[in-house]
C-alpha cells in the first residue's frame, strides 16, 4: 500500500503474494531509499555488486529486476542484462536500468541495450511505486 498525494494504491496480485524485486545498486543510500519506498508492497532482494546479482539471478526468481548502470567495480548493469538474458531461470524478467543518466538520449540507448525500463536518480517515490506496479502487470 501506498499513498501517492491524496489517493491511496493498494498494489496486490491475484494470489495476495508479495511480487519479489532484485535491486542491484552498489550505493547504501540508494538501496535504504528504494527499501524504504518499496519493502511494504514487494519482497525485496539486495546486491551491492555484480557478482552478487549474479548468484541471485541463477539461483531465484523474480518478478522484476531493477540494477543500476555503473555498479563501481568491474562489471555494470549492461553486463548484467547480458547474462540474465542468456540464464534459463530469469530470461523473461523484465530489467530495468536505474541511473542518474537521465537524459532521453541515455534512455534510448538503455532500450537499445535491452532494458525493458529506465528509472532516474535521484528516485521519486510516486514514479518508482506508479513505474513498478505498471511493469509488473
Amino acid at each position: 500500500m501506498a499513498v501517492l498525494g491524496k489517493r491511496l494504491f493498494l498494489y496486490t496480485n491475484p494470489m495476495n503474494k508479495k511480487r519479489s524485486i532484485l535491486i542491484v545498486e552498489d550505493e547504501q543510500i540508494n538501496r535504504e531509499l528504494l527499501r524504504i519506498f518499496l519493502e511494504s508492497t514487494y519482497q525485496l532482494t539486495f546486491a551491492a555488486d555484480f557478482d552478487t546479482a549474479v548468484a541471485y539471478v541463477d539461483s531465484q526468481q523474480f518478478d522484476l529486476i531493477i540494477t543500476d548502470i555503473r555498479l563501481g567495480n568491474r562489471l555494470d548493469g549492461i553486463q548484467l542484462l547480458k547474462h540474465i538474458s542468456t540464464q534459463g531461470l530469469n530470461k523473461k524478467v523484465q530489467v530495468v536500468a536505474y541511473t542518474a543518466s537521465d537524459t532521453s538520449i541515455n534512455q534510448k540507448s538503455f532500450a537499445e541495450e535491452g532494458f525493458d525500463g529506465f528509472l532516474s536518480k535521484p528516485a521519486n517515490q510516486e514514479e518508482v511505486l506508479m513505474n513498478i506496479a505498471a511493469w509488473l502487470r
